[in-house]
């Protein structure tokens, strides 16, 4: 059996994970935006392909938490729990994305100023 993790490698671990996701929203919002930005407000764009990957990240998290709960009732060992779990969060995590990206369209955007400040 190997020795669990510490608190520094549970850390990077999460780190990478972060990075990792930020890089997948990233190469998404290329492939649907292009490589130039825009700006201004970018209206939501829900796709057929998009639509898809919702639809199957959706199941796979409902089939990854119906296997959760079952192994903790059952009394699974703690490292498939944890490994169940974190799949589960890595899905949801890129579930959200596609979510973003389909339904919420840029967060963010530009106004234009008129209180006299001259910057």
């Amino acid at each position: 059996m190997t020795e669990p993790l510490s608190e520094l490698e549970i850390g990077l671990i999460g780190f990478a994970l972060t990075l990792l996701i930020f890089a997948v929203q990233g190469f998404i919002s290329v492939l649907l935006e292009g490589r130039e930005l825009h700006l201004g407000r970018v209206r939501p764009r829900l796709t057929n392909p998009l639509s898809m990957a919702i639809v199957i990240f959706s199941m796979l998290l409902l089939v990854i938490a119906g296997f959760l709960g079952y192994g903790i009732a059952v009394g699974w060992e703690p490292y498939l729990i944890g490994t169940l779990a974190g799949l589960g969060s890595i899905d949801m995590a890129l579930l959200l994305v596609f979510y973003k990206e389909g339904f919420v369209g840029s967060e963010a955007h530009f106004d234009e100023r008129d209180d006299g400040v001259p910057w």
